[in-house]
């Protein structure tokens, strides 16, 4: 887990560079210590494509000049939470302005990529992507969380 978090801010560091856009970026560990970092396995590159479509779907459409990403990690209970969340136009207003019939795969092979994880080890790891909005109701941004428990 160390290392995927180490790779997704390089990953991060590497689309800000590319755009005029300033992003903030937040990394957060909460109630997790250092040896669980490292010794929790996931998939490589399991958090780059939520993080590529919150900065290329979610924040840079986006015409709010605060434009956040923040990544989580905290222990809970039996397992790892992991939530990945951006302050952009949420899904919603993404479909309505996707190109040309442009279907986006990354989240399809990602969690292709977690059954398979699922089937081969003993341990149970889960996504869910939920839509924000604002107290009038607009699309506020998108978050997506992933729960790692030991079977």
């Amino acid at each position: 887990m160390e290392e995927e978090l180490e790779l997704t801010k390089k990953y991060i560091k590497l689309e800000e560079s590319r755009f005029e856009e300033k992003l903030q970026f937040e990394l957060c560990l909460e109630n997790i210590e250092e040896k669980e970092l490292k010794s929790s396995k996931i998939p490589p590159m399991l958090l780059q494509p939520f993080v590529e479509n919150s900065i290329w779907h979610g924040l840079l459409p986006s015409q709010s000049e605060d434009k956040k990403l923040r990544i989580a990690v905290s222990q809970r209970d039996n397992g790892i939470f992991i939530s990945i969340m951006d302050n952009g136009i949420g899904r919603q207003t993404k479909a309505q302005t996707q190109l040309n019939g442009h279907k986006s795969m990354g989240v399809t092979i990602t969690q292709q990529r977690i059954d398979l994880f699922n089937k081969i080890t003993n341990q149970r790891m889960q996504m869910d992507t939920l839509d924000h909005f604002d107290q009038n109701k607009k699309p506020s941004g998108t978050e997506v969380q992933i729960h790692l428990n030991e079977s």
